[in-house]
């Protein structure tokens, strides 16, 4: 109906599918993975400095963070994919809907991106695809990312700011030491249906 090459379902939150379930669809090669959706109220974030340089807003970021997203989306998914979901993306972008981050090096290369939505309506602020190059990883860059973005939302008058990200030990000890707490999880199912 949608005229997509994937499937991509997810479950309801306190609601964990079987082991058997879990089991039959990797062997059918859908690929599995454990969403936790993170928070923190932005009353208590104390909006230290956070020491890295990022930008957002300008059209040199949109160029590099588009090229940031679409270089790390290749390395998890097809580059077809990752040019496809950028297409989409993009319009979102362009217009300031959502604000595409760019972290950059010392020396000024485009190292990592986020994407930050304000939503005025709620006093909500959504932390989403949060990418830092493998050489760059653990010196601090994806953190002040953060940290940048939580002060930008909590300047705009939001209340709260969330996240969502996969279930690893490393990523959850992450996004807790920044002052986010867990709230919910719940599985993604993706396949692609042909390449």
């Amino acid at each position: 109906i949608l005229k997509r090459n994937y499937v991509h379902v997810k479950s309801s939150f306190k609601r964990d599918l079987p082991f058997t379930m879990k089991k039959s669809l990797f062997d059918l090669g859908y690929i599995l993975d454990e969403e936790l959706f993170y928070s923190i109220r932005l009353a208590d974030w104390k909006g230290d400095s956070p020491g890295v340089r990022a930008e957002w807003g300008t059209e040199k970021s949109l160029i590099d963070g588009c090229r940031m997203m679409q270089a790390y989306d290749t390395l998890s998914i097809s580059e077809a994919f990752a040019k496809e979901k950028l297409l989409r993306k993009y319009p979102f972008y362009e217009e300031g809907i959502i604000q595409l981050c760019v972290c950059y090096s010392e020396e000024g290369e485009p190292i990592g991106c986020a994407e930050l939505y304000l939503d005025q309506n709620e006093n909500v602020a959504k932390i989403e695809e949060v990418a830092i190059l493998e050489p760059y990883q653990r010196k601090g860059y994806g953190s002040g990312l953060i940290k940048q973005m939580l002060n930008a939302a909590k300047q705009s008058g939001m209340e709260s700011c969330y996240l969502v990200t996969t279930g690893s030990d490393q990523v959850k000890t992450f996004y807790e030491k920044l002052g986010f707490k867990q709230e919910e999880k719940l599985t993604t199912i993706f396949k692609y249906l042909f390449e």
